[in-house]
């Protein structure tokens, strides 16, 4: 399975469209949204896991949270 880990901070249109372009190229694309407002509407498809926190972590902390989430299955 090939997958992609994204980190977005207030995402627009344009990057809501560049995730929909990857998710046509891997199996699972993984948003971890550091927004303090949900942008889930943004990400839809069923090849995109959208994951909001509602703080900013910051890349790599949110990147560990959902790859050590084993609701995402990553162990």
């Amino acid at each position: 399975m090939i997958s992609a880990l994204i980190t977005v901070f207030h995402p627009t249109l344009q990057v809501a469209d560049n995730v929909a372009a990857i998710s046509r190229q891997v199996d699972a694309v993984y948003v971890c949204d550091n927004s303090p407002e949900s942008n889930a509407g943004l990400f839809p498809g069923e090849k995109i896991r959208y994951v909001w926190f509602g703080e900013n972590l910051g890349i790599s902390r949110a990147y560990n949270r959902v790859l050590k989430d084993s609701a995402f299955g990553w162990k």
